[in-house]
């Protein structure tokens, strides 16, 4: 088994590594037909740009994690959270390559209203991306969200913040970063650790802490202390 506390790390891939060592003797190479290598040209299909209206959105891959689909100039494109923005090649209708990574995006038709989901395939598995709910940012009073949070599990504070009608968080040993509302009492940071931030509300619906989730963390919760 091999482990590592870095997300960068593979560990599948030391793990094959370590067995290659281990079976080196017993390993058998199969001989592979041999390949003609030939040039060929990358398929090009011409989609209706209206079909495009349709795939615009934001779509939700986990908590805090969100897919972009925009076009400009005829072209659609996808951008995930703290991502660059990639083009999209279309192969068909539906199906688009994610030009400079491999994998494929693919929009389920609507009987032509606004897609609800699309699946993207990568490394071998699909992922269904569902639509987030249309949600009115600007009716959010973000005031409501501003005071001091502590974490006991953490023993840290943050200190949310209007400024210039964003809501900032702001800790004593890192950057300030921005907090975006996603859905109703559900932000998402711009800070990687802070992926999605979910408020909790009394009976009385007074905001008494949140929950915060990530990739590798899920729920941690803060309580509010003023």
């Amino acid at each position: 088994m091999v482990f590592s506390n870095s997300a960068e790390f593979n560990a599948d891939k030391i793990a094959h590594q370590v067995v290659d060592i281990y079976l080196k003797d017993k390993l058998k190479k199969e001989d592979k037909p041999h390949e003609l290598k030939k040039d060929i040209a990358p398929v090009v299909f011409a989609v209706d740009p209206n079909i495009f209206k349709t795939y615009v959105g934001e779509f939700e891959l986990k908590p805090g994690f969100i897919l972009t689909v925009s076009t400009a100039d005829n072209e659609l494109f996808s951008q995930a959270t703290g991502q660059p923005k990639f083009a999209l090649n279309p192969t068909s209708n539906t199906a688009f390559l994610v030009k400079g990574v491999d994998a494929k995006i693919e929009f389920i038709p609507n009987e032509g209203k606004n897609i609800k989901l699309l699946k993207i395939h990568q490394g071998g598995q699909i992922m269904e991306v569902p639509r987030l709910t249309e949600f009115d940012k600007s009716a959010v009073s973000l005031s409501d969200f501003s005071g001091k949070f502590y974490s006991e599990e953490l023993s840290t504070t943050f200190h949310f913040n209007v400024v210039e009608n964003k809501l900032v968080a702001s800790n004593s040993r890192l950057s300030d970063f921005n907090l975006s509302p996603v859905k109703e009492d559900i932000f998402n940071g711009e800070a990687w650790f802070f992926g999605q931030v979910e408020f909790i509300r009394n009976s009385e619906k007074i905001i008494t802490g949140f929950k915060v989730s990530n990739g590798r963390v899920r729920n941690l919760y803060f309580e509010k202390i003023k």
